[in-house]
């Protein structure tokens, strides 16, 4: 048997999606199961699936779709909402094709599951994984990352040429993909590692993209390093399996944490824990959130979500983190 899952864009919705791949195998434990998403996002499915496949975009997405129709593929499961994933799972020839009834493509699945209010109020892990409710699948509880031999090379590489020892650093990610209106202050996430290494001598790695190198350089001090651009997602993996913690806000890095069991301090500000919140047994938010579904283009959401990132002060994180080192 061949499943096919065509899995989120965004590395945070990737991550919550990995108890859908666990549910496949233990349903279907003689199945071959694909991960389809973008290629940026091949280190998340490392062990969660038996190949990756990149899927293209632009006209490139219908010859990857045609080339597909030759492995007889029996099950696919669409875990993105729009219209263009829906039409490449139907192309691909794929018999039983389970997804959402939205965006007008229900007509493209065997199995076209209409959200009811509670689904789509639910956390976005339970959001994916309600797919699986016709097909079996128990619930696993929390995503899990595997860090492969090549990534954890990469890490110690990395640690190593930073000077930066497993277990005694804290990883600091200050920029969501979203941008201001998820971030809280980048200045304010100095000032914190500034307390770090000044009182208890915990030095801190900044990551980002390679665009956020020169902003994250702007207020780094002593203790610092900056490693934006520098690693693959499957390096980050790595480097975020052996910190001591994570702080960063509402975004794909705080996911990867939770996800590696490493203890976790997430910044909310207007998004809604209930629905987005990192899952495991090590994560701490800060801040109360706000709405479930908020349109962050809106220049009212903006604001408010500024004046909420706000309030959260310096010193209340790095009491929360202190607390943790204490115990």
């Amino acid at each position: 048997m061949q499943i096919i899952v065509r899995a989120p864009n965004w590395l945070g919705d990737a991550i919550m999606a990995l108890p859908v791949f666990a549910a496949l195998r233990a349903a279907y434990p003689d199945a071959s199961i694909v991960a389809a998403a973008r290629e940026n996002l091949r280190a998340v499915f490392t062990g969660a699936a038996d190949e990756f496949l990149a899927v293209p975009r632009g006209a490139a997405l219908l010859k990857n779709a045609l080339t597909l129709r030759s492995r007889s593929i029996d099950l696919g499961v669409l875990l993105t909402n729009s219209f263009a994933t829906a039409a490449w799972l139907f192309l691909t020839g794929t018999k039983r094709r389970v997804g959402y009834a939205r965006d007008a493509r229900g007509f493209l699945l065997t199995d076209a599951i209409k959200p009811t209010p509670e689904i789509l109020a639910a956390h976005q892990a339970d959001y994916y994984f309600a797919l699986l409710k016709k097909i079996g699948g128990a619930r696993e509880n929390a995503p899990r990352l595997t860090v492969d031999d090549a990534a954890a090379s990469e890490a110690a590489k990395f640690l190593a040429a930073k000077n930066l020892t497993a277990g005694d650093y804290a990883v600091i990610a200050p920029c969501s993909a979203f941008g201001a209106v998820k971030d809280w202050a980048i200045e304010r996430y100095a000032a914190v590692a500034a307390r770090l290494y000044a009182e208890r001598q915990i030095p801190a790695l900044f990551t980002g993209t390679a665009g956020q190198r020169e902003m994250i350089n702007a207020v780094a001090g002593a203790g610092v390093s900056n490693a934006a651009g520098e690693l693959t997602l499957g390096g980050l993996f790595g480097v975020l399996r052996s910190a001591k913690f994570f702080l960063g806000g509402d975004s794909g890095a705080a996911h990867a944490a939770a996800a590696l069991d490493v203890p976790a301090f997430v910044i909310f500000g207007i998004t809604e824990p209930s629905r987005t919140r990192p899952l495991g047994g090590k994560v701490q938010l800060i801040g109360k959130g706000g709405l479930a579904t908020p349109d962050l283009r809106s220049p009212v959401i903006q604001r408010a979500a500024r004046q909420a990132l706000d309030a959260i002060t310096v010193e209340e994180v790095v009491e929360a983190i202190f607390n943790l080192i204490k115990n």
